[in-house]
């Protein structure tokens, strides 16, 4: 039985595992399109993560405006030695994450 032009049916879904960025949007994209309250963030740091004196926050918030995504989860779980640092030291207070552009 052909399918009638008034029937709905759903764009074809993009490539599965790639990483170009015009897949990712298009993914991103239609994600939100058929789940309009679903929100996509991106995620920075982890247990592992060591560089957060090199976080780029310029950056991360040019990624999340390009990507059409809805914001950061900073999973910062620091190894205590901000603490030790103190706030007039880092310009931040010890049991904050500063983050600059």
């Amino acid at each position: 039985m052909p399918i009638s032009r008034t029937s709905s049916v759903p764009p074809p879904l993009p490539p599965a595992h790639s990483s170009e960025p015009a897949v990712v949007k298009g993914a991103i994209a239609l994600l939100k399109r058929h789940n309009p309250r679903t929100r996509v963030l991106v995620s920075v740091g982890g247990a592992t993560y060591t560089a957060w004196d090199r976080l780029n926050a310029t950056a991360i918030a040019s990624f999340v405006r390009q990507f059409g995504l809805d914001g950061v989860d900073v999973d910062y779980e620091g190894d205590g030695s901000e603490r030790a640092m103190g706030a007039s030291q880092s310009g931040c207070e010890p049991s904050a994450l500063c983050l600059r552009s």
